[in-house]
């Protein structure tokens, strides 16, 4: 039988208060105390990968992409239903100038993807690091990490808990690629590629 004063009331009739609020993360590993809430939303924008560093041929270190910047870390939140999880880009790769065949651009480092959230969007994460320019020639730049996000009702099964601590990782950059100069009379020098841009997250709640 259904009481005549519960007709009608939905999950909320048992939910704490919530106050909205919202934090944001970055690189790094912590754990995230779930608030009361009536929806959570966690996003996570994947780290990139480092932008490819440029050479000329006089410094001897090989052809164009002999040389790649670092692919970004992972990213992941843990909840009792699953993981969330932001791949980083991948790393570009060298370009190399010649005075006698010109430039060759490096190629472009690889999108990131994600999974487990209802959103996943592969390269869609924070920006690629920039590739070195050397003359004409330029490194490739970093590839985008990917994208996640999922929002969760109170009530859904497998929804954080309140009160619970779960853990929130954000990948770094990767670092940028090798590159070599040499003008003939100062020898050989680093022109290296930018690093990638780190991952970041935010948790909001209403």
């Amino acid at each position: 039988m259904i009481l005549p004063f519960l007709r009608g009331m939905g999950p909320m009739s048992t939910k704490p208060p919530s106050t909205p609020g919202s934090a944001n993360y970055g690189v790094g590993s912590r754990g995230v105390l779930i608030p009361v809430y009536t929806t959570l939303t966690v996003q996570i924008w994947g780290s990139s990968g480092g932008g490819g560093g440029a050479n000329n041929t006089l410094a001897g270190a090989g052809g164009a992409n002999a040389y790649f910047g670092g692919t970004g870390g992972a990213s992941w939140f843990s909840f009792p239903g699953g993981t969330l999880i932001a791949y980083g880009g991948g790393g570009g790769g060298n370009g190399l100038y010649d005075p006698e065949f010109g430039p060759t651009n490096g190629a472009g480092g690889g999108i990131g993807g994600a999974s487990g959230g209802s959103t996943n969007a592969a390269g869609s994460g924070n920006s690629g690091g920039g590739g070195a320019i050397l003359i004409s020639a330029s490194g490739g730049p970093g590839g985008r990490g990917g994208f996640v996000s999922r929002t969760w009702n109170w009530y859904d099964a497998g929804a954080p808990a309140f009160g619970s601590t779960l853990t929130l990782t954000c990948g770094g950059g990767g670092g940028g690629g090798a590159g070599f100069f040499n003008d003939g009379e100062l020898g050989t020098v680093p022109c290296n590629g930018n690093a990638g841009a780190d991952a970041s997250a935010s948790v909001s709640w209403t």
